[in-house]
């Protein structure tokens, strides 16, 4: 019987293509996993420095911005609505912004939030944030987000 070329004499040559084999294929892994690393590293990088010019972007504008949840929990706010309410961001994440608001203009924001959501309606309002100090007249523009 003759021995196909490549095939090995014996079965512990058999053993060492094997493990050889295997070697390989770990090796390749490996690096296929070293490169992805590398790249998620680069992108979370990418990812860092777009979060630091949102929060510059945040603190440096006058206008009066909120990001919201789809379940209508603050997410983000700018400075001058932090200062304008005299609490620091921090304290806001997670609390509905309809609470930042007297009635009736609780009730408009709790709506025009709900239709920009549901219909993916832009809606714009004259009302009065509770300020820290005093009510803080604004207009109110809530736009839907698809992120």
């Amino acid at each position: 019987m003759e021995r196909e070329a490549g095939m090995p004499d014996k079965a512990g040559d058999l053993g060492e293509h094997v493990w050889a084999d295997v070697l390989s294929a770990v090796d390749r892994t490996y690096a296929e996993l070293i490169e992805y690393q590398e790249k998620l590293e680069a992108r979370n990088n990418e990812l860092q420095v777009l979060q630091d010019f949102l929060a510059s972007v945040l603190a440096s504008i006058s206008d009066v911005l909120v990001v919201v949840s789809r379940d209508g929990l603050i997410e983000d706010a700018s400075r001058s609505f932090c200062d304008a309410i005299g609490q620091k961001i921090g304290a806001l994440r997670g609390q509905t912004l309809e609470g930042f608001f007297a009635e009736p203009a609780r009730s408009q924001v709790g709506g025009a939030i709900a239709a920009a959501i549901r219909e993916r309606r832009e809606s714009v309002l004259e009302v009065d944030l509770a300020g820290a100090e005093e009510p803080v007249p604004l207009e109110f523009s809530v736009t839907a987000v698809i992120s």
